[in-house]
């Protein structure tokens, strides 16, 4: 098929074009111009936003997290790493597809012990916070007053990343469903689920992803899943 620009003319005979072939009226420049300057501008628009949804930039203030992460630091933070759907969304748009057991499906996967991570401020003062997990839904854990060290279910969690005036004082808990425990790695500088309690899954932003700034800083977010295994 074949398309042709036609000028419309007072005369019939003009009009006529053999089977088959369709007319576009004739477009100034300009208007070709203009229109292709609006869709890349609505193009970028849109990018914008995906990439806002996926991805965001903080600076990181204060020293709640040294030695790992230092005051005005400038990180990524990952949004989409623990996007999640419920199960009977899931179910209802793939019924054939065999779940495993539990509440929420993960595109990717679920907040883990060891992560750093971006969470709104428990205390409703429109802040974002940065922390490490430390403790997930049914975990129970116990701080040594003795020997400052973290026991997570049972098992002694070696975190070798703090000096020892960084250590905890005495505490337990067990942790609820949908309840995450999260501390600042500067323990005597961080104000964290010791004080303020535990967290919502909903209250979770995302996941540090990289360091891009200062140069001698550029590099992977330090988390320590590893360390925190307890199975």
């Amino acid at each position: 098929m074949r398309y042709v620009p036609v000028t419309p003319t007072d005369d019939p005979q003009d009009d006529y074009l053999p089977e088959g072939v369709l007319a576009l009226p004739d477009e100034h420049p300009a208007r070709r111009f203009v229109l292709d300057i609006a869709e890349t501008l609505g193009l970028a628009v849109l990018l914008f936003f995906v990439v806002q949804l996926l991805v965001q930039n903080y600076v990181v203030t204060g020293g709640s997290m040294e030695p790992s992460i230092d005051d005005n630091e400038l990180i990524i933070v990952n949004k989409a790493v623990y996007f999640s759907l419920n199960r009977e969304t899931v179910d209802d748009l793939i019924p054939f597809f065999d779940l495993p057991d539990g509440d929420d499906v993960y595109l990717f996967h679920a907040p883990q012990r060891g992560e750093v991570i971006v969470l709104n401020s428990p205390e409703g003062d429109n802040l974002d916070l940065i922390k490490r997990i430390i403790g997930l839904p049914g975990d129970t854990i116990v701080f040594d007053s003795r020997g400052g060290t973290i026991n997570v279910n049972g098992v002694e969690i070696e975190e070798t990343w703090l000096s020892d005036d960084q250590r905890t004082r005495g505490w337990d808990v067990t942790l609820g469903e949908d309840e995450y425990f999260v501390m600042g790695d500067n323990r005597r500088s961080s104000q964290d689920s010791r004080q303020w309690g535990t967290i919502g899954r909903d209250e979770i932003v995302g996941k540090s992803l990289l360091t891009y700034w200062p140069p001698e800083k550029v590099g992977a977010s330090p988390h320590q899943t590893e360390a925190y295994t307890t199975a």
